[in-house]
């Protein structure tokens, strides 16, 4: 399924073949975020190790760089972010789990996860980076985490408002889980963090929205 907003895709499926990559100097991709970026509990650098390989197999030319920091939540993100991109030409922004399930690693226990990723939306452009925004995945078992989960649908819708709003494409990650075939249960490691299969899922929706949104070059 995919969806336009003020001309931005969003969605997860993506035509696009493989051509010979040109010679020009790779687009620096750099991913930010907390262990799902950086990939914890698995052996290979999580999602943007595995969006590296199919960029490259589909014939674009880029450099990923992973600027996921376990543990983190937005406020702490943001505050780090002009560094951590710095000499990037785009911006995946994957933030906000931490916010909902550890607020005592924010200030006063308070997250303001919606503007910190709106000041890191900001900042991206205000530097000429391209920022991509994801959706923030479920916990899980599902119901065991009801409210929370309510919450991060909330949270999602608030997000992808924003980016509309100042044209930034957006990876929705979640709905990209929901739709999995086997159900989206299969894809986590644990309570939030996903397997291999999920970080395939999570990588081929960043994928989607570069290719979709042409920010990536052959």
């Amino acid at each position: 399924m995919m969806f336009l907003i003020s001309g931005w895709l969003i969605g997860c499926n993506s035509g696009d073949g493989p051509t010979d990559p040109t010679t020009l100097e790779p687009t620096v991709i750099v991913a930010v975020g907390d262990s799902i970026t950086s990939g914890w509990g698995t052996w290979n650098g999580g999602y943007p190790a595995k969006l590296q390989e199919k960029l490259l197999a589909a014939g674009y030319n880029t450099k990923m760089i992973n600027a996921g920091v376990p543990g983190e939540a937005s406020p702490a993100t943001d505050e780090r972010f002009l560094s951590a991109i710095a000499g990037a030409d785009i911006a995946l922004i994957l933030i906000g789990t931490n916010d909902e399930f550890s607020p005592d690693l924010c200030p006063n226990s308070k997250c303001n996860t919606l503007l910190h990723i709106e000041s890191m939306m900001d900042k991206a452009t205000k530097a000429g980076v391209k920022p991509v925004v994801g959706t923030i995945i479920h916990e899980q078992p599902y119901e065991t985490y009801l409210t929370w989960n309510w919450d991060i649908d909330a949270l999602n819708e608030q997000i992808s408002l924003s980016a509309a709003k100042r044209k930034v494409a957006v990876a929705d990650t979640l709905l990209a889980f929901l739709q999995y075939e086997e159900g989206d249960r299969v894809l986590y490691l644990d309570r939030h963090h996903p397997n291999e299969k999920g970080n395939e899922v999570l990588a081929q929706c960043f994928f989607d929205a570069l290719a979709q949104n042409k920010l990536v070059r052959k």
